[in-house]
């Protein structure tokens, strides 16, 4: 939420709930997917969509290269 909002500096991490492996959850015009990627850490997305259409959201594992990969291919 803090990068979706643009409030990535603003916000304290600490301030924020993230509920932990509790699948795709509904809040305003975002929907939110946390799970728990180790006992340590929780990774959370929140995706702003639209009401007239489906999301479905996957999880999978890559390799570091294959996202810098990725991430050229889009800018």
């Amino acid at each position: 939420m803090l990068k979706a909002k643009g409030t990535g500096f603003y916000t304290h991490p600490v301030s924020i709930f993230v509920p932990e492996n509790s699948g795709i959850i509904k809040g305003g015009d975002f929907l939110y997917n946390s799970f728990l990627l180790d006992p340590d850490y929780i990774v959370s997305v929140a995706l702003k969509c639209s009401k007239n259409k489906k999301y479905t959201f996957s999880i999978k594992e890559i390799l570091l290269k294959e996202l810098i990969d990725l991430y050229k291919t889009l800018s």
